[in-house]
């Protein structure tokens, strides 16, 4: 009975008649916080939504084809908030209905019927999935290409005009999405993105003239366009097992750590971790859930992910059960598990194949670093890491660096502790073991002090920790940076912060582009804004740069001034200097991720849903194609790894 009333729910889920009744999620803030930040991104102000709905409604294929004719759509009446949002709610709640319903298929409690029945739910969800993904899609594309036509007739420029008719052109070619789309066009994407890359940095450095505003709009497009080609690279990064030094580039910082589980599950990551150099503005290191609530999984701690996928990839399926039967609930943790939901979840691992396996793990383990400040925690979590060194800009007040050395010179870490408390996993150290470091320095990292009174905290994993500044800078009290050009090129290399093994093993690489240039809010430790972002009026001198919502270059009275972009490059010049003395000495990585961290969109929908949604307002919208691609090139150029564009 209870099987017939989940198919019945899910087909119901599927068609659409019960989109209002079943939440997106059980767990309340991580709800809030997504209504919030949906609505945030889809209505900034009334002329964006304005501007929207009638390029919506003069998007004739997209009309015809999809809106009108996709059973239980809403009617075109609809405001573009609810399209919006419920397009995106009912694509995330089709996604894991299908992955629950396929742990319950493994179930032997099941009769031959029911198991047809779900099946059959699956074959369904997987199919409206798919027809939700091509509406968002198609959506996307239709008013990215819009806006693109319309931004043509308001630039001034013809080189900035002719960048936009290119944009237009390309983004026209890949509207299917598939990888023969994608091959037809690279060559000529990839001299586009050059040549967008030559004219802005040639403008810049040649010039020495600061970015203007048609500039940015220029900017913003084109990382639109050139976002919309990840999927298909990181993807071939996974299908090349082959590759040397595999780099994935996502917007949102979390869903790095979905790639770092995907390395593990290929057996490139070991079962003690690699050590991660974490370059950031931010620590990344918000608590995770110690079950994945909603994956299916929820008697598995996410402590025992690393394990099950090194198992999986073994082929070790008696051990596997081994550690399933064992899976405990933290002794902290008052919520009662029915025996049934253990056992059914020991019938599926008992069952499913092992791709099977590790692709449910690794779904399950992205669902719990949901936010985009919880790699780090996720990582050391789960075994990917269990040495973590944060680089951190001068501008983060949060972490004084690591000064102290152990005997053989490398920079010694300090014993921090993951913990468990009211099914939470958080990041901590043990009271009289804090070393060099300061009660302050934690309160200012919203990381707690563990005392040996706190009866509620369960240690989850321990972790040694590092903290180095990215460069030498400095803010005088007229607002004027100091970069000390020498003194960054004695901070230590990267190889200074890895224990000696690394030689043999790797490091991962783990990049945010907001550590070169980041927006932020005045006197606020947690998300503070870089040294010189300016503001450039005519006739004005340039000033620091003041709290705002978005980035500043979506005001049209703003440019980027040629004092940040000078530093901007003064910044990359350290951090590949000292990725060029680690890797003379033998230290190279064994994973790459980029992190964008903007709240730009893709103009072609990405499958991963939050991709798109969660950036963040971080870094500079106007400068995070510049970024992104001159540190792809430097990166391909030092560790001679090749991209697909």
């Amino acid at each position: 009975m209870k099987n017939t009333i989940a198919f019945f729910l899910f087909f119901s889920l599927s068609t659409g008649f019960a989109s209002e009744q079943i939440k997106l999620t059980d767990d309340p803030s991580l709800y809030a916080e997504q209504t919030y930040y949906d609505l945030d991104y889809v209505l900034p102000m009334n002329a964006v939504h304005s501007f929207k709905v009638n390029t919506f409604r003069d998007c004739s294929e997209f009309k015809d084809a999809i809106f009108e004719n996709l059973p239980g759509r809403p009617s075109s009446s609809h405001s573009n908030v609810k399209v919006e949002y419920d397009s995106k709610d009912r694509f995330e709640r089709l996604k894991l209905n299908i992955q629950l319903l396929k742990i319950n298929l493994q179930s032997e409690k099941l009769s031959n019927q029911q198991k047809e029945d779900i099946q059959k739910a699956i074959d369904e969800g997987e199919k409206k999935f798919n027809i939700e993904y091509e509406y968002m899609k198609q959506r996307r594309l239709c008013i990215f290409q819009k806006e693109v036509s319309e931004q043509i007739s308001e630039l001034k420029l013809p080189e900035h005009k002719q960048f936009l008719e290119k944009i237009g052109l390309i983004s026209s070619c890949i509207e299917g999405g598939d990888d023969s789309s994608f091959q037809k066009i690279e060559s000529l994407a990839n001299d586009f993105f050059a040549s967008v890359y030559r004219n802005f940095t040639d403008k810049i450095k040649k010039d020495k003239k600061s970015l203007t505003e048609d500039d940015c709009k220029v900017l913003m497009k084109t990382y639109s366009l050139w976002s919309s080609f990840y999927d298909k690279i990181n993807t071939e990064t996974v299908a090349k097992s082959g590759a040397k030094i595999p780099l994935y580039n996502v917007n949102p910082h979390n869903t790095s750590y979905k790639f770092w589980m995907q390395e593990k599950a290929k057996g490139s990551i070991p079962a003690n971790g690699l050590p991660i150099i974490h370059v950031d503005t931010h620590t990344d290191v918000e608590h995770v859930h110690v079950y994945s609530e909603q994956s299916g999984l929820r008697t598995i701690p996410l402590s025992q992910y690393g394990k099950l996928l090194e198992l999986a990839q073994k082929g070790k399926r008696d051990e596997i059960l081994s550690v399933v039967s064992e899976a405990h609930l933290p002794k902290n943790d008052k919520s009662k598990r029915k025996k049934e939901e253990k056992d059914k979840v020991y019938d599926f691992f008992s069952r499913a194949s092992f791709s099977e396996i590790q692709s449910t793990i690794i779904e399950a383990a992205e669902r719990n670093a949901h936010k985009i400040a919880q790699p780090l925690t996720a990582a050391v979590a789960s075994g990917v890491s269990e040495d973590v060194t944060l680089i951190l800009p001068v501008w983060n007040k949060q972490k004084r660096e690591t000064t102290k050395r152990l005997s053989n010179g490398k920079i010694a870490p300090y014993n921090s502790y993951l913990y468990a408390s009211k099914g939470d996993i958080r990041w901590g150290a043990k009271d009289g073991e804090l070393g060099e470091y300061t009660k302050a320095d934690y309160a200012a990292s919203y990381l707690r002090i563990i005392s040996p009174s706190d009866s509620d905290v369960e240690i989850v994993r321990k972790v040694d920790f590092k903290v180095g500044r990215f460069a030498e800078e400095s803010l005088g009290l007229s607002g004027q940076v100091n970069f000390n050009e020498e003194k960054s090129r004695e901070l230590p290399d990267f190889s200074e912060f890895l224990p000696d093994k690394s030689k043999q093993e790797g490091f991962i690489l783990d990049i945010d582009l907001d550590a070169f240039a980041s927006e932020g809010r005045e006197s606020n430790k947690a998300e503070p804004i870089s040294f010189g972002r300016t503001i450039h009026h005519e006739g004005v001198n340039a000033r620091p740069h003041g709290s705002h919502q978005e980035s500043n270059e979506t005001d049209g009275r703003i440019e980027v001034g040629i004092t940040e972009l000078d530093l901007i490059d003064k910044r990359l010049d350290v951090f590949f200097e000292r990725l060029r003395r680690a890797k003379e000495k033998g230290y190279t990585p064994k994973v790459i991720s980029i992190a964008d961290s903007t709240m730009l969109q893709r103009a072609l929908k990405s499958k991963s849903a939050s991709e798109d949604f969660f950036g963040g307002y971080f870094t500079p919208s106007c400068l995070v194609f510049l970024l992104n691609y001159k540190i792809r090139r430097g990166l391909e150029g030092l560790y001679n790894i090749k991209l697909a564009q």
